[in-house]
């Protein structure tokens, strides 16, 4: 993993041979950051204009918790988990949409328009072969 120094701050970008063309070799895939920061990923698209960003899923969960009851943290976590163990982007689309529905029926609207909103921008790793998923996902690679 390399770290590039930009205006606003790190981000760490990861290189992915498995993905480089014969064209490119060296070609960046992904990069990720911490969090939704629109000063990062407008620096990395200048750097690296054919790069994927893909949100921090510890961030995102966070952003939906600050949306739901004290009591109903866990339930939504597990539902939050739900998306991200979907073996397909499709599923884990379809699933992203049911969950929005439960929420609305439960009440929890602001949540449900965070995830509506925003969860596609965690899902950026199925565009990966599944033997990378782990190590995209693990905010310690």
């Amino acid at each position: 993993m390399e770290t590039i120094p930009a205006t606003a701050g790190p981000f760490r970008v990861r290189r992915w041979p498995s993905m480089a063309t014969p064209e490119n070799p060296k070609r960046f895939e992904l990069f990720r950051l911490s969090a939704a920061c629109r000063g990062l990923i407008e620096s990395v698209a200048e750097y690296l204009p054919e790069a994927r960003w893909q949100r921090c899923m510890v961030h995102f969960y966070r952003n939906v918790f600050s949306h739901v009851p004290a009591t109903k943290v866990r339930e939504v976590s597990h539902m939050l988990k739900a998306i991200h163990a979907q073996e397909s982007r499709e599923a884990a689309d379809r699933k992203a949409h049911a969950i929005v529905d439960d929420l609305r029926a439960a009440r929890m609207n602001t949540a449900a328009d965070l995830i509506e909103r925003s969860v596609s921008e965690t899902l950026t790793y199925y565009a990966f072969p599944d033997i990378h998923w782990q190590k995209i996902l693990s905010s310690g690679s």
